[in-house]
């Protein structure tokens, strides 16, 4: 048989996969476990390390190749971070404070043959120690920036600005002619008679939208 005709972006979008909720979990889940191998097992064996930002990079790299080439656009949704992931991280942060410590005072050379008490005074100074030094860090460094939400500020009063310019702007008159063209178009669309559309056969092949 002939070659398919080649398909616009709109068509193509149309025969992809729907990226939905459960398969962004999944994804997401992927991550947070090798980090969690890096939180928890980190200290005994620092060498899952390198193979954990491996693991992110082809991960992100992978699923961005995916998404913009063989996945249907998603809807777009109002999103606060990464959502319920950043508590689950939180857990996993807390869990490698107390991992690290007992591994600290059970093996670690500083604490051989010290006596129990020597043992666990250890372990709590170890764990406030990390507490305090995690807040410093979120006071010295705070995760959110003023310049985000300026230019967040600026880019919707720029695009309210816009719409509010675009609305006012005066519109030419619909005539006889004009309802005519729309409707013979309309019944082209539904008899799939593409080349009787004007301009559209010159546009048969879309291009994909630039960047």
């Amino acid at each position: 048989g002939s070659e398919p005709e080649a398909r616009c972006f709109t068509e193509e979008q149309e025969k992809f996969s729907v990226y939905d909720v459960s398969e962004q979990i999944d994804n997401m889940l992927q991550l947070v476990v090798s980090l969690g191998y890096v939180f928890i097992f980190g200290p005994a064996a620092p060498a899952v390390v390198p193979f954990c930002f491996i693991v992110f990079v082809v991960q992100l790299r992978s699923f961005a190749f995916v998404l913009t080439r063989y996945k249907r656009r998603p809807f777009p949704r109002r999103a606060m971070g990464i959502g319920r992931w950043k508590s689950a991280i939180h857990v996993l942060q807390r869990v490698s404070i107390l991992t690290t410590a007992y591994l600290l005072t059970s093996f670690g050379t500083a604490f051989h043959g010290a006596p129990r008490l020597a043992r666990v005074s250890g372990f709590v100074l170890f764990c406030i120690a990390q507490l305090v030094l995690g807040w410093l860090l979120d006071a010295i460094v705070p995760g959110h920036q003023c310049e985000a939400s300026c230019l967040l500020l600026a880019r919707r009063d720029y695009v309210q600005r816009a719409l509010l310019r675009e609305g006012s702007l005066p519109r030419p008159p619909a005539t006889r002619s004009t309802s005519m063209a729309v409707a013979s178009s309309a019944e082209a669309v539904r008899a799939g008679t593409w080349s009787e559309i004007p301009g559209f056969e010159t546009r048969r092949d879309c291009a994909e939208p630039e960047c």
